[in-house]
């Protein structure tokens, strides 16, 4: 009779731990890798759209210039925001993990509007320094220049590269880094260049709400005929990008609940065929005076040990295939993988932990039922 060590009795069957083993361990990694992917793109969608939005709420001229009253309704209320200046909304785009193009926004401001939402956002000049008012110069952010392969000296715009959709030729001056992905550049220059008003809010207004005022800022805002004008708040921005993501996220989970249900069903029948396998072994223990409880206990000790190591393992290989692409693709695009994170442990750990309820229903049902004399005499 073979052991029921279950470290012996998996040594002495190499093959058939790994047929239970291997199949756990592939689903740990395929799951934990599509959430590590999945993750990284969604936290780099919210750097970019939603969390710039925190600090502020906009009106941009879309196929309109913005009303004077409707300018003049907001400059009014002094008591309900911080600060209030025109810009104008322009947008680099770059590679994502999955999606293609991310489209990064570039607040064409004032100089000295620009040192304060950098101040406001929390962002920092890790090179260079700021556009000079009035000239054709950018201060790009970090991400969006390592994506793109550029450093501080050189150009971006269309007429650099005709992919590019920020008009003109703009020279990098400076490099900026920081939670929100944003760039700047001077609204004097586009102001000359178009031969419009400096102080003019027609194009653009940017809204900087006190802190226990913002959700009536907003709620004005929302309430405001918006046709021909592109209004954002936070709010409509992060629900905006729930709603988009919402699709993903449900793709996501049903293929985790298919992986989850194939695994399961399997280990459910290869449990069945190794309980059966092993019939005589537990017969025999039974006859010299093991309980059925304490047959199970063995079983559970193994299928956990089993499960444990390949969420061990299969986590742990997921974090090196993050890695390596890392190395290999992402780190040098500016967009790193999320390797390590509560919810892929959680979704990974769930394989194994549905793995172990599955396979010991067989087990103790044939365990349950078992007639060791039967077994003994060979007539089952």
């Amino acid at each position: 009779m073979k052991p029921l060590s279950t470290a012996e009795h998996y040594l002495r069957n190499k093959r058939k731990f790994l047929f239970i083993f291997i199949p756990v361990v592939l689903s740990i990694i395929i799951v934990y890798v599509i959430q590590m992917l999945i993750s990284s793109e969604f936290s780099l969608v919210e750097r970019t759209y939603v969390e710039p939005q925190k600090y502020y709420s906009s009106i941009a001229a879309k196929t309109k210039v913005i009303n004077q009253d409707l300018i003049d309704s907001i400059l009014k209320r002094k008591t309900e925001y911080e600060k209030v200046f025109p810009w104008v909304a322009h947008y680099t785009y770059f590679d994502g993990i999955i999606e293609k193009n991310i489209g990064s926004k570039v607040f064409t401001v004032k100089q000295d509007d620009m040192k304060w939402l950098i101040s406001k956002m929390n962002l920092k000049i890790i090179a260079g320094r700021l556009p000079a008012a009035g000239t054709n110069e950018i201060l790009l952010h970090k991400t969006v220049a390592d994506n793109k392969k550029l450093k501080l000296g050189d150009s971006i715009g269309s007429s650099v590269s005709k992919t590019e959709s920020l008009e003109g030729k703009k020279n990098i001056v400076g490099l900026i880094d920081g939670k929100s992905i944003v760039s700047f550049d001077s609204l004097e220059y586009f102001m000359d260049l178009n031969q419009v008003d400096q102080d003019d809010y027609s194009t653009g207004i940017i809204i900087v709400p006190k802190e226990n005022k913002r959700n009536d800022i907003e709620h004005i805002l929302e309430e405001t005929d918006s046709q021909g004008l592109d209004l954002r708040t936070y709010d409509i921005i992060s629900r905006r990008n729930k709603n988009d993501g919402s699709n993903i996220t449900i793709i996501i989970t049903i293929i985790n609940i298919s992986i989850l249900i194939i695994i399961t069903l399997c280990a459910g029948f290869i449990s069945y065929i190794n309980i059966n396998q092993r019939r005589s072994e537990f017969g025999i223990l039974s006859a010299i005076g093991y309980t059925s409880q304490e047959i199970v206990n063995r079983l559970i000790s193994e299928i956990c040990l089993v499960n444990l190591t390949a969420l061990v393992l299969g986590t742990l290989f997921s974090i090196s295939i993050g890695e390596v692409l890392n190395l290999l693709i992402f780190t040098g695009k500016g967009t790193p993988l999320i390797l390590i994170d509560p919810d892929f442990l959680i979704q990974a750990a769930c394989i194994p932990l549905f793995v172990c309820i599955f396979a010991l229903v067989p087990a103790w049902n044939t365990l349950r039922n078992l007639d060791p004399v039967a077994v003994l005499e060979g007539l089952v």
